[in-house]
């Protein structure tokens, strides 16, 4: 039986979720491929976007109409706007995982490294609304 396709692991289903759903919101995404020269625990999926300041403007005026609107990412685009000349660039970083699997030792020091040079935007998705 060997003119079956393999099946999709389920790992690989939710990258493509994470992956379509920022890909719609215009970032570039890019898969990271572990091999033996690879940085240990680089996470799985990356995401870049430039973003205008009229977004956030935008943003904040949802807020204060009491519109809903996460607080984390809230005060992530308004940190990120204060430096900036209307354009930002948004970096995402994203260790994809299923609703059992581990993250190693590794993956999570990466992670909290990203987190430490102010990538709000890094952590274990095991599904794409993890990433809204």
């Amino acid at each position: 039986m060997s003119h079956l396709k393999p099946k999709t692991q389920p790992e690989t289903h939710i990258r493509r979720q994470v992956r379509d759903y920022l890909r719609v919101k215009g970032y570039f995404t890019w898969r990271n491929a572990q091999s033996a020269i690879s940085e240990k625990g680089i996470p799985d999926l990356m995401a870049v976007r430039l973003t205008k300041r009229a977004e956030f403007k935008q943003i904040i005026e949802k807020a204060l109409s009491g519109e809903v609107v996460r607080q984390d990412m809230l005060l992530d685009r308004i940190y990120d706007v204060l430096e900036g000349e209307g354009l930002m660039c948004m970096f995402e970083a994203w260790e994809i995982k299923t609703a059992t699997g581990k993250i190693s030792e590794h993956q999570e020091r990466f992670i909290a490294e990203l987190k430490a040079q102010g990538c709000r935007r890094a952590g274990v998705a095991r599904r794409y609304e993890d990433v809204e």
